[in-house]
């Protein structure tokens, strides 16, 4: 499977109620995706966000992302966020929060605060 790990980082904390909502039908949208085995999203704290989704396979996961509600939201990201990054790799489970963390500290040098 695909797994696919994000944090965004926001511009301020008053952006988070934004997000909040910007979010809510790409979630719908992900849930109802073809292929998608997972998905989760959460906040460390109102600066950062994290998303966490499981794929059968990667064709899949680019279809979703391409499209719909997540497209949109994409677009839309660069105005109230000040990065955005991810990290996609195989995996044989889900991973736990903490491990999908640990990925995006190897891969994009996300710092343990976030």
């Amino acid at each position: 499977m695909i797994i696919s790990a994000t944090v965004i980082i926001l511009k301020k904390w008053s952006y988070a109620f934004r997000l909040m909502m910007s979010a809510r039908p790409v979630i719908r949208q992900a849930k109802q995706a073809e292929g998608v085995l997972h998905v989760s999203a959460y906040s460390r704290n109102l600066k950062h966000w994290h998303t966490l989704t499981a794929w059968e396979t990667e064709e899949q996961m680019l279809k979703f992302m391409r499209s719909g509600a997540h497209l949109k939201v994409m677009r839309l990201t660069p105005k109230f966020a000040h990065d955005v990054l991810s990290a996609r790799w195989e995996a044989d489970r889900i991973p736990t929060k903490k491990e999908a963390r640990r990925k995006l500290i190897e891969e994009r040098g996300v710092t343990p605060s976030q």
